[in-house]
């Protein structure tokens, strides 16, 4: 009798937490998931239509171009002599800085070197060259592109509407923008670019943080008290403001380190990762990568997928950029390899 009064008990606690547990994240899967790989896109490195820009420098190019001087005296310093292997190493590298994604899973591939933009629709087959924007910009669910500009005595950003049209807005400092709206947090300022009303976002939710546990630095808390309004037009209320992830931040390799870069958070409450682990007993600033990946979690922080990446060739320490989200779960990659820039696509199963 004693042994059913338990097994009630037991069984009512356990319901008991699944409800609270759905109460505070929405429904959500621990199912471990899969993704399947596709290129869809290819540049060559150039100048050209179907191409992309890069630069490369060398210590023989540096030696070259740049006269080393000595900080404390003035005076010129000798020049080295380099070993055929030194001469080769890469010391800089310019190539696309940053891939974006719009509503339609459209994408945009900065081309920074040629001073233009790629646009390049969701099965790689169309493409055109936006010459009005290069760098580092924005794009919203409908494809405008929103590019910051700062002078002397004047802080702003253009709007590019997909007809061609733009708009110019003075004396606003671009923070983010949410359901249609410009925000100015600085100076407390917001202006509405499109009226979404209460129809759900088509881009991941983008107020979403994840910082280190002072008390832990192996894991991170995510933030997630700013995006609750965009969970909610699609039925997975959040009333938990914290989410804890563990890291593994060694990896399988004795000496390697990585700091984890949070990507997104997807519309199936999964949370994104981009892993890179270097080994620092290299004899590299940045020392030499041995191993990449994209790892997924749910909202109890239970890793469920790891998606492992092709190592970019010219090791890019602004890699993050080169990797982005949709709301599904579908991550876009702009691998930068020796013979080009492959688009790649792993879509969610």
């Amino acid at each position: 009798m004693k042994n059913k009064k338990f097994k009630k008990i037991v069984l009512i606690s356990t319901l008991l937490f699944g409800i609270s547990y759905i109460a505070a994240f929405g429904q959500t899967s621990s199912v471990p998931i899969s993704f399947t790989k596709k290129e869809i896109a290819f540049f060559k490195w150039g100048s050209g239509e179907n191409e992309v820009g890069r630069k490369i420098k060398t210590w023989e190019d540096r030696l070259k171009d740049e006269i080393v001087v000595d900080k404390r005296t003035g005076l010129r310093m000798p020049t080295p002599v380099l070993s055929e292997t030194q001469k080769k190493r890469i010391l800089q590298f310019w190539g696309p800085p940053m891939l974006a994604l719009d509503g339609n899973d459209n994408l945009y591939l900065s081309d920074s070197v040629n001073q233009r933009t790629i646009f390049i629709s969701p099965d790689g087959t169309k493409r055109r060259i936006i010459t009005y924007v290069t760098g580092y910009f924005n794009v919203d669910d409908l494809g405008n592109i929103y590019d910051s500009y700062f002078k002397k005595d004047e802080t702003g950003f253009i709007c590019f509407r997909p007809d061609g049209k733009k708009d110019v807005y003075k004396n606003f400092e671009l923070g983010y923008m949410e359901n249609g709206i410009a925000y100015d947090p600085k100076n407390n300022k917001s202006i509405t670019i499109y009226a979404n009303g209460d129809k759900p976002e088509k881009l991941p939710a983008n107020r979403i943080f994840c910082e280190k546990d002072k008390q832990n630095f192996d894991d991170g808390l995510i933030d997630t008290s700013k995006s609750k309004n965009h969970f909610k037009k699609i039925g997975r209320e959040i009333t938990a403001d914290k989410v804890r992830i563990h890291f593994d931040r060694h990896g399988k390799y004795p000496g390697a380190v990585s700091q984890p870069d949070f990507l997104g958070v997807d519309d199936d409450l999964h949370f994104y990762f981009v892993y890179r682990f270097a080994d620092l007993d290299v004899n590299k600033p940045e020392g030499k990568t041995v191993e990449e990946y994209v790892a997924v979690y749910d909202s109890s922080g239970k890793k469920l997928s790891e998606i492992p990446l092709d190592f970019d060739f010219y090791e890019s320490t602004d890699y993050r950029n080169l990797i982005t989200l949709n709301i599904r779960g579908d991550i876009y990659q702009a691998w930068e390899a020796n013979d080009g820039v492959h688009i790649i696509k792993w879509t969610k199963n």
